[in-house]
């Protein structure tokens, strides 16, 4: 087997040595991790990136050509024409121009506006909350003595999930005579 050397796939210094090479960025990373904007923050609410574009169109912010083009290069477009550099976000309020939200920032109050579960405990008193918070809220807010409160939670089994926690503890209501309704305390409800 012959193999030829060609100098241009070996670069080497003025001294003769040789040099790396120039490498393109990887294409993809090792960890996965999105840099792209799951929600925007603008006066003070929270939008999806398509719900934000037409929320700018409804304002007069934007054209509607808007709605067609990539959400990303609309907002570039729309800061640049207002002197905002979006690279740098302490150097702008939420009030004047949207911020980004990336994945890792989500908390479960971004949950329906991105259409993830979230629970509700009274009426919506707490604001949204994750299925072990909503469990433990309702838990403090049911105004019964501890006997009471250690009967409805009998049999629970938590690895079977939220729901049938629930489930089990309004069966047990049932069985003791407590109306969670009369108490001000209904169960949690689950949404999306």
């Amino acid at each position: 087997m012959t193999t030829t050397f060609t100098e241009s796939d070996h670069p080497r210094a003025t001294t003769g040595e040789f040099t790396t090479k120039a490498q393109s960025a990887p294409e993809t990373t090792l960890t996965g991790s999105s840099t792209a904007p799951v929600l925007y923050t603008f006066h003070a609410d929270t939008y999806t990136p398509r719900a934000l574009v037409e929320h700018l169109v409804s304002i007069g912010e934007l054209s509607p050509a808007a709605r067609d083009m990539d959400v990303e290069e609309v907002l570039d477009q729309h800061a640049g024409a207002n002197g905002i550099d979006r690279d740098d976000e302490v150097s702008f309020d939420s009030d004047d121009f949207p911020k980004v939200v990336l994945e890792h920032q989500v908390t479960i109050d971004d949950h329906p506006a991105l259409g993830r579960e979230w629970w509700e405990v009274a009426q919506g008193e707490y604001g949204p909350q994750s299925a072990p918070d909503a469990l433990d809220r309702w838990a403090e807010d049911l105004d019964l003595d501890a006997g009471t409160l250690d009967a409805l939670w009998q049999g629970t089994d938590y690895t079977a999930g939220p729901e049938a926690v629930i489930a089990r503890v309004a069966e047990n209501g049932r069985r003791l005579g407590v109306d969670f309704d009369a108490l001000n305390s209904p169960v949690p409800v689950r949404h999306n």
